[in-house]
């Protein structure tokens, strides 16, 4: 609504996290958006943190579910299916059938990320139109969340704008999120801004190395640089 108007928000989600933080006895929750079923196992199974998962994928959603029924997680794992983005409403989604990552909200900058190439395959590319929400409509409480993992192609910066309170407030104790130009498109620069931004806040920027350890690293400074 207009800027001073009254909004009614629902937290039927806050509240569901709020209980399985008090059954689990635990001290925070983890988000992750948009995951991919192969790590499903990794995802669930470390600690007994609730997670929230948001998956707008219709299909990747229902395998995301029905592996979590199969190996007990379902108590928690909170499966959310849209998208998350800067503001709420709707969107369209495409993806490739023939794979479980990679779908891509419908933007003028999406063609130019890696996605382009992924509709080429003989599957073709399928449409939806998904809801959107935001992070900070989502929890409009500051509540600890130990862990935020972004994999939203080159929808990441719209992400970020809808977290804006969260970051500010460091409600998060860590963030992942692949940064690549050629997978971020045209959307290099925006993404770069918003890590900057993330690091004046008091985040320390890590790369992963291939034995799965963290090095430091510095923040970005420029649309040249890599992350």
């Amino acid at each position: 609504g207009a800027e001073g108007q009254n909004r009614t928000v629902d937290t039927s989600l806050f509240r569901a996290v709020l209980c399985q933080l008090s059954y689990l006895g635990t001290g925070g929750t983890i988000t992750t958006l948009f995951p991919k079923c192969q790590d499903a196992g990794r995802f669930v199974g470390r600690t007994l943190w609730p997670r929230v998962a948001y998956e707008p994928n219709p299909a990747v959603a229902d395998l995301l579910a029905k592996s979590a029924v199969m190996n007990w997680m379902h108590e928690r794992l909170i499966v959310r299916r849209t998208a998350v983005g800067s503001v709420v409403g709707d969107v369209e989604l495409g993806f490739c059938p023939a794979q479980l990552g990679g779908a891509a909200v419908k933007t003028e900058h999406r063609d130019s990320s890696t996605f382009a190439r992924t509709v080429k395959y003989p599957s073709g590319l399928q449409c939806v139109v998904v809801p959107v929400v935001t992070l900070v409509e989502e929890f409009p409480y500051d509540i600890p969340i130990r862990f935020l993992k972004i994999d939203a192609e080159c929808y990441k910066p719209q992400v970020f704008a809808g977290t804006n309170r969260l970051m500010k407030h460091r409600c998060r104790d860590s963030l992942m999120l692949e940064a690549v130009p050629e997978v971020a498109g045209d959307m290099w620069p925006a993404l770069l801004d918003k890590i900057n931004e993330i690091c004046s806040l008091g985040y320390e920027p890590f790369t992963v190395n291939g034995d799965g350890t963290l090095r430091p690293t510095t923040c970005v400074v420029s649309p040249t640089a890599a992350v």
